[in-house]
């Protein structure tokens, strides 16, 4: 009896785990037909340094939006805040233009890249994103402005909260699985 109620414990654990990283994969690409049409070179998105920005800024001609979640902080001169997960939906606080410069930053890279292939896979011709963030926008010595009011509002998306949810519920499963 101890051993058939391990094998479903273990494919119950198999399949949430396969169900977290078919949700992961969903929300990482987005919209996956913008994004295939991203990497295979019908448009693209350039990645940028954090003293490229300094500069770009100096004469800003861009919209400078801020894609993280939750808020951790924004680059000064910063226009919108615009969720990485939900850029595609939010188009209506982007320039119709679709040559108008962009600039999208997070605070590590990875959700401004997403953003910037949703945007590039959508016929955005001058999208940009800050490669390292503002991790490396703050290493180089510059500064990161914290609003507060921002700060206590920041929540996660909600496909963000479902998978902190997920991700938890399989966390519990996997270690009383283990314990036994």
């Amino acid at each position: 009896m101890g051993y058939i109620r391990a094998i479903r414990r273990h494919r119950l654990l198999s399949l949430s785990a396969l169900a977290v990283i078919a949700f992961i994969g969903g929300a990482a690409q987005g919209n996956a037909g913008s994004v295939a049409a991203a990497e295979h070179g019908v448009s693209a998105f350039q990645t940028i340094t954090s003293d490229q920005l300094a500069q770009r800024l100096q004469n800003k001609d861009f919209l400078f939006v801020n894609v993280h979640i939750p808020y951790e902080g924004e680059i000064a001169q910063t226009d919108a805040f615009i969720p990485f997960d939900q850029i595609g939906s939010n188009l209506d606080q982007l320039p119709s233009d679709k040559a108008a410069a962009i600039v999208l930053y997070c605070r590590s890279g990875r959700m401004s890249e997403i953003a910037a292939k949703e945007l590039a896979g959508r016929g955005y011709t001058a999208v940009s994103h800050l490669g390292g963030g503002m991790i490396e926008w703050e290493e180089a010595g510059r500064e990161i402005v914290h609003r507060e009011e921002l700060q206590t509002r920041a929540r996660c998306s909600p496909r963000c909260a479902v998978l902190v949810e997920l991700a938890g519920a399989i966390a519990s499963e996997a270690a009383r699985f283990v314990d036994r």
